[in-house]
């Protein structure tokens, strides 16, 4: 049984920093580290998104554990969202950050206003 974990850097980095996190869950979790790295100033979260579920469709793990530090989260955050929910691929068991968290309550604030917004300005509102 394969089981890898996937390292989603944040801004302005490239999955280098991650080593030593990465080492030690390696030896915890015996399994094989990986850092996915992409153009995080240059592309958005819903391009890097993609690049990274292409970059999953490469992998062959039985099991597979995706961490997110800081935009890398937003980017597994959207991968779940849009991207895998999108194709009928979601994974069969994910963790989220905690309701208590500061940042997933901003985000989840921000997503709630977002959806708000595309349908106020919606040519055909779903609730009209």
């Amino acid at each position: 049984m394969i089981t890898q974990l996937l390292y989603v850097h944040g801004l302005w980095l490239n999955g280098w920093e991650s080593a030593f996190l990465r080492g030690r869950l390696a030896r915890e979790l015996q399994c094989e580290t990986a850092s996915f790295s992409y153009p995080s100033v240059s592309a958005g979260v819903a391009a890097n998104a993609r690049a990274l579920a292409e970059c999953l469709e490469r992998m062959s793990a039985d099991t597979l554990h995706l961490v997110g530090h800081s935009l890398g989260g937003l980017v597994l955050l959207e991968l779940f969202e849009n991207v895998l929910s999108a194709d009928g691929r979601l994974p069969a068991e994910s963790s989220c950050p905690p309701a208590e968290s500061y940042s997933w309550g901003r985000r989840s604030r921000a997503a709630a206003l977002r959806s708000i917004s595309r349908g106020c300005h919606s040519a055909d509102p779903s609730w009209a």
